[in-house]
């Protein structure tokens, strides 16, 4: 029953007004594809047989759907590409997202990039490694390459910064590439933000004291990190669109029960929702860490310190030293031994 209720409400919920402006519209049409698959993570943790399980995807698929047909009906009245790529987005994400075989994921993005290269308004999405979260590596490259057939050095630089991003994750990429890009296209927000990724990677190395870095804490506080030493810090970048983040909370909230006084748990919220929203989210799972909010996955915090993957972790130990950078090593092992020796 409660996960018939959920369902529920996915589907009768955000149903896009007809009225307001086309920022509006696209706005709440943003919103809609958000919660939808929010909810879809919350009804999927209560289906308890397989029939339910089918019905779920059935249903979620249904209102993905919806969300992108809604995405290319408001497309006709965009006039400039400022307009049309948030549409082009909302349309990919949500056909990118339903659980079919016959997602038209590939083609989708091939589109957009054949028809908005040209344009600064794509950057964000490219930067945030929207386009990698649904296509597989072997099928990014060919869109990767499109995009560098810009003469736009904003697109081009974009492009050449989500490949580093994408890099870093993987732990193949050399730090002074950042560096490069920003000196190639000094001009350029991507270039600007490469420096500024690089400026703190560099300073932020394993083995090094972690430099000054603040935090707004949900209540307003200003938290300085370095004033927690003495204490194994953990940045822990999350969100509650993503999966992988909220089944790590009951593990968290386990290291921070048994480590009162050694750990310093601090998250770092990457929704787009409102304060009051992820407030609550955090009462209701029993989250009793310290959070910020990020504002989204593409905020300062998360985008100036190169982080992409979500969730992704800081670990500083009780002396202050980073003993780790977000990684596709497993952050466990680290934690154990800072906490050991705290």
């Amino acid at each position: 029953m409660g996960t018939t209720f959920c369902l529920a409400a996915v589907l009768m919920m955000g149903q896009t007004s007809s009225g307001g402006s086309l920022t509006e519209k696209t706005s709440l049409l943003s919103d809609d594809l958000r919660q939808t698959m929010t909810l879809f993570d919350i009804s999927k943790a209560k289906v308890k047989t397989e029939a339910e399980g089918k019905t779920l995807i059935t249903q979620f698929n249904q209102k993905l759907n919806q969300v992108a047909q809604n995405a290319v009906k408001y497309l006709v009245q965009a006039k400039t590409d400022e307009a049309r790529i948030p549409l082009a987005m909302i349309r990919f994400e949500a056909l990118g997202s339903c659980i079919q075989k016959d997602s038209p994921t590939e083609a989708n993005a091939a589109e957009i990039a054949t028809k908005y290269r040209e344009s600064s308004a794509l950057c964000p999405y490219i930067e945030k490694l929207v386009f990698l979260q649904y296509l597989a590596r072997e099928k990014y490259m060919p869109f990767d390459a499109e995009l560098k057939k810009s003469k736009n050095p904003e697109v081009v630089a974009s492009a050449n910064l989500a490949m580093y991003f994408a890099q870093t994750i993987e732990d193949t990429i050399d730090i002074n590439r950042f560096k490069q890009l920003a000196e190639i296209y000094p001009n350029t927000k991507a270039g600007k933000r490469s420096a500024r990724v690089y400026d703190f990677r560099t300073k932020m190395s394993l083995g090094a004291p972690m430099p000054d870095l603040e935090v707004e804490l949900l209540n307003g506080y200003k938290l300085q990190v370095n004033s927690l030493k003495g204490r194994v810090v953990v940045l822990d970048f999350y969100g509650f669109w993503s999966s992988p983040s909220v089944a790590e909370m009951p593990e968290i909230k386990d290291y921070v029960a048994k480590n009162p006084t050694k750990l310093a748990w601090i998250g770092v919220n990457t929704d787009t929702y409102t304060k009051a929203y992820i407030t609550q989210r955090l009462k209701e799972g029993q989250a009793n860490w310290q959070n910020s909010l990020a504002g989204s996955t593409g905020g300062q915090l998360p985008m100036d310190l190169g982080v992409i993957a979500y969730p992704s972790k800081i670990i500083i130990d009780s002396f202050g030293i980073v003993k780790y950078v977000p990684s596709i090593r497993d952050w466990r092992a680290v934690l154990e031994e800072a906490l050991g020796r705290a």
